[in-house]
């Protein structure tokens, strides 16, 4: 097998199963000067056309073509958190992650509460605490694991309910 820097791509894109950026390759890769990534962005380009890779967000996010799932939400929005240097804002996800404002909102404030971003003044969110993976929702998530208990149990009494209703009306039925 001939190792072109398009096999390569494809090689380190292949470990990036839910998407990548062409940051992630560029690091993947160990690519730092401005002609490495001008031909990344070239091979991408290219293999786009090709139907190779499929782009996924609007932020640059990729994956491929074989793999076509996108990337959840959360770890497109994460990424883009990630490479933005200045702070970022509900509209700034919105517009170029596709998202609607009130997940974006959600999601900001879960990441400000975890202690992963600090809010601004002016309601922008800046990273103080970087991850390379997104990190969970812990509230979020203690909020469904709550919801689907409570679910669990309603459906649990209904069961019940009906089980004493069934038995009534053996009884009623046996009695003739």
């Amino acid at each position: 097998m001939k190792n072109s820097f398009a096999d390569r791509v494809r090689v380190a894109a292949g470990k990036h199963p839910t998407g990548f950026s062409p940051d992630d390759i560029a690091r993947d890769l160990n690519l730092k000067t401005n002609a490495d990534l001008k031909r990344l962005a070239v091979t991408l380009n290219i293999g786009l056309k090709r139907g190779k890779y499929v782009r996924v967000a609007h932020g640059g996010d990729y994956c491929l073509a074989e793999n076509r799932s996108r990337p959840q939400k959360r770890e497109s929005m994460w990424r883009w958190i990630r490479k933005e240097e200045k702070p970022v804002s509900v509209r700034d996800l919105v517009e170029i992650c596709g998202v609607c404002p009130k997940y974006a909102r959600e999601f900001l404030q879960g990441m400000a509460k975890g202690g992963y971003l600090v809010r601004l003044y002016d309601g922008r969110y800046r990273l103080v605490n970087d991850s390379f993976e997104c990190p969970e929702n812990a509230q979020k998530l203690a909020r469904i694991k709550k919801h689907k208990a409570d679910k669990k149990q309603r459906a649990l009494e209904a069961l019940a309910d009906a089980d004493r209703a069934i038995s009534v009306a053996r009884a009623a039925i046996m009695e003739d």
